[in-house]
């Protein structure tokens, strides 16, 4: 699948992925604390949870760009960093 240039991994191509590393969905549910039903809507693009889908990319061995580009959320920086990052910043301003 092709999105902005970019070939999408399909969900068939990711489990496949995992099965040829000897890894199952539940198997990484379990390592993740998820559900199996949790992971597998992340790779059928049912759910986003960045955090799950660098996992899933992580475990065959991908960026998470190469597997989810098609998923803008997870290509920007979390939030909590960003807002940290702008909280120092802020206090940086304000000092001088």
């Amino acid at each position: 699948m092709k999105h902005k240039g970019k070939f999408t991994m399909t969900p068939t191509e990711i489990k496949a992925e995992l099965n040829q590393r000897g890894y199952s969905i539940a198997l990484l549910a379990e390592v993740l604390n998820k559900t199996p039903v949790a992971v597998g809507a992340v790779i059928n693009r049912k759910l986003v949870a960045k955090p799950t889908a660098e996992s899933i990319s992580k475990a065959i061995g991908k960026d998470v760009s190469e597997v989810f580009p098609d998923v803008p959320s997870y290509h920007t920086p979390c939030r909590a960093a960003t807002r940290e990052q702008k909280k120092i910043e802020l206090q940086k301003q304000l000092s001088a």
